[in-house]
Formats: structure tokens, C-alpha cells, sequence
């Protein structure tokens, strides 16, 4: 990569479109692991979001916003206990 940055401007553009074709991020596996890591974050971040709305919004119980969330009980208190942490 330290080499492409003596080249021509028209010679960088050859040589990065060949590595287009030699190397596709979307295929890479290593790539596909962190994309998959992210989307389960994403995921988690949005379940956090909705457990606080509704402990924060609402007087359902820890067992009724467990099963609206989808989520156990045990995450519900986790992030009731972080709320009260915060406070």
C-alpha cells in the first residue's frame, strides 16, 4: 500500500481497481464475524432502549416489560439496577 502513494494519480486508479477485483470486503470472513458483532449489538442497544422507555414510562411490572421487550427478567434488572446507578 506504501507503493501506490508514488504512483501516478491514473496509476493508483489501475491498481486499486485490480485490488477491487482480487479483494471484495464483503466476502472477507473476518469482515462478515464483525458485521454480524454489530448487528447484535444493534440489537441489544434497541432492547436496552425499550426496557428503559418502559421502566422509565410506564408502571408495568419487571415481569410484564420482560415479556412485552421480549427480553428475561434478569435483563430487565440489569438495567433497572444501571438506571438507579445513574441516578
Amino acid at each position: 500500500m506504501a507503493q501506490l502513494r508514488n504512483l501516478s494519480d491514473n496509476r493508483k486508479d489501475i491498481a486499486m481497481d485490480s485490488l477491487d477485483n482480487v479483494f471484495s470486503i464483503e466476502k472477507d470472513f473476518i469482515y462478515m464475524i464483525g458485521l454480524d458483532k454489530g448487528e447484535e449489538k444493534g440489537k441489544e442497544k434497541a432492547k436496552e432502549e425499550v426496557v428503559r422507555n418502559l421502566l422509565t414510562k410506564t408502571s408495568l411490572s419487571v415481569e410484564q416489560i420482560a415479556d412485552v421487550a421480549g427480553v428475561s427478567v434478569e435483563f430487565v434488572d440489569k438495567i433497572r439496577q444501571k438506571m438507579a446507578a445513574t441516578e
